[in-house]
């Protein structure tokens, strides 16, 4: 393993250093990175980590097969209820890879845009703070989790006990960027999308998302095994709850630690003083 870890090591390294001295590539990429809003590189940040578990299915290391079934959620497996939150920034093919991180790239700079406008002021009680990065990352993690559990129930306890075959492990970040796409189509109904084979030809984003909606519940009902359905749905359900109540128990949760802290602080300096 070590031999192989070292030539990939290698290998990266002569490809770095094959670009000239002179070159000015890393600058460029370097001054547009920079150039990038917080929201942007945010989510440039995940699929970066997505990227890496991307990396894992495809790199020839043997000793990393033994890391993929922690990379997929089987509703049937036993005591993987992790893989529930680690199946959502894995994706296996490149077509699922890119698609995701294109419509991810596409809605998550929004979505934070959107929490950025509700930033609380300083007469709060959670206090003011000067980012979103933080909410939209818990949000992000809430929502795969909260789209893996709705797919992980209707796995187990609708299509298992009709027919065991139906079952397929589930994986990707989908549940997740629909409940981005669901804030951004009630935040910006005004706002219009292209489809990426139909670029010339905006589309309400209302029309699209309750279209896509429509096309997942009748994928849901007749069966259709193509995509995750149930995760897809469940992730527009969180999207919807979340622009509806989630920002205002993300403040109220802000301000409990903030009256928790104080309370151990003081236990943690009257345990010293004893």
């Amino acid at each position: 393993m070590y031999g192989r870890v070292k030539e990939t090591v290698d290998r990266a390294r002569a490809f770095i250093k094959a670009f000239p001295a002179t070159s000015r590539w890393p600058t460029i990429l370097a001054q547009s990175y920079c150039n990038l809003s917080e929201a942007q590189r945010t989510c440039l940040g995940i699929i970066g980590l997505q990227a890496a578990v991307f990396a894992v299915w495809h790199v020839p290391i043997p000793a990393l097969a033994r890391l993929y079934p922690w990379l997929v959620h089987d509703p049937l497996a036993k005591g993987r209820a992790v893989t529930l939150l680690t199946s959502i920034f894995s994706h296996q093919t490149p077509m699922h890879f890119l698609f995701n991180s294109l419509a991810f790239y596409s809605f998550g700079p929004t979505t934070i845009e959107w929490l950025q406008a509700k930033l609380p002021r300083r007469e709060d009680k959670a206090g003011p703070r000067s980012t979103s990065r933080y909410e939209f990352v818990a949000f992000f993690v809430a929502a795969g989790l909260f789209s893996s559990l709705g797919s992980h129930v209707w796995s187990a306890r609708v299509l298992y006990p009709r027919l065991q075959g139906l079952l397929r492990p589930s994986l990707g970040a989908s549940g997740a960027i629909y409940s981005a796409v669901s804030i951004t189509a009630l935040a910006y109904p005004e706002a219009s999308v292209s489809l990426i084979f139909f670029p010339f030809f905006p589309i309400p984003i209302g029309t699209a998302y309750w279209s896509m909606v429509a096309f997942d519940a009748v994928g849901l009902v007749r069966g259709w095994k193509m995509f995750d359905h149930a995760a897809h749905l469940s992730g527009a359900v969180f999207g919807l709850l979340y622009y509806s109540f989630g920002h205002h128990y993300f403040e109220q949760f802000r301000a409990w630690l903030k009256s928790v802290e104080p309370n151990a602080e003081r236990r943690r300096v009257e345990g010293v003083g004893r």
